[in-house]
């Protein structure tokens, strides 16, 4: 049974790396295209962004992207920390952009409630960040969001956490602007 994996490029390849319970040791598995870079046993886990990740039906292509890049660039920030990479997450995913919209449709930045969304997508509760920014949707934008996140200590504290595995990122254009959720999990 896989406990955790992660991906890594090297020289242009994707290599899987897997850690297994009961002291068994996985071979690395060279050259693995981004679709072929989904967790063993679920469906709803996917281990590198970019063009490897689906987004709930219901976001917008950009919105999508941006994503994307929010968690490539958490990744790189847990790589140079020394910090396992987090496991992209499709429930948590799908539940960051529906909570994304809520705070949209208010327009008011609140953490109340975001345990509720984690638990709906299966997992138990570690942490949520939340941004909004009145800029247009765009990679510049995702950046900012990132470093608006990564700036302040608490936001990091979440980001950086070696107790959380999983992640799920939405962004939503509200009337006020565009709002981004994380959804933290410490489940494997």
């Amino acid at each position: 049974m896989i406990k955790a994996l992660s991906l890594v490029t090297i020289r242009g390849f994707f290599l899987v790396l897997g850690l297994t319970a009961c002291g068994q040791s996985a071979q690395p598995k060279e050259n693995v295209t981004p679709s072929d870079a989904v967790h063993p046993n679920a469906e709803n886990v996917i281990l590198r962004s970019s063009s490897a990740i689906a987004c709930p039906k219901s976001a917008q292509a950009l919105h999508c992207d941006m994503s994307h890049i929010v968690f490539d660039r958490i990744n790189e920030l847990r790589k140079n920390e020394n910090i396992e990479f987090l496991i992209w997450d499709f429930a948590l995913a799908d539940q960051a952009y529906k909570r994304a919209c809520e705070l949209g449709e208010i327009g008011v930045l609140s953490h109340e409630g975001w345990q509720q969304r984690i638990l709906a997508a299966g997992y138990t509760p570690g942490g949520e960040n939340i941004v909004m920014v009145n800029r247009p949707e765009s990679e510049a934008t995702a950046e900012r969001m990132f470093i608006l996140w990564k700036e302040s200590a608490p936001h990091r504290a979440n980001m950086i956490s070696p107790v959380f595995n999983r992640i799920g990122v939405g962004v939503c254009r509200g009337s006020k602007g565009l709002f981004g959720v994380q959804l933290f999990s410490p489940d494997l």
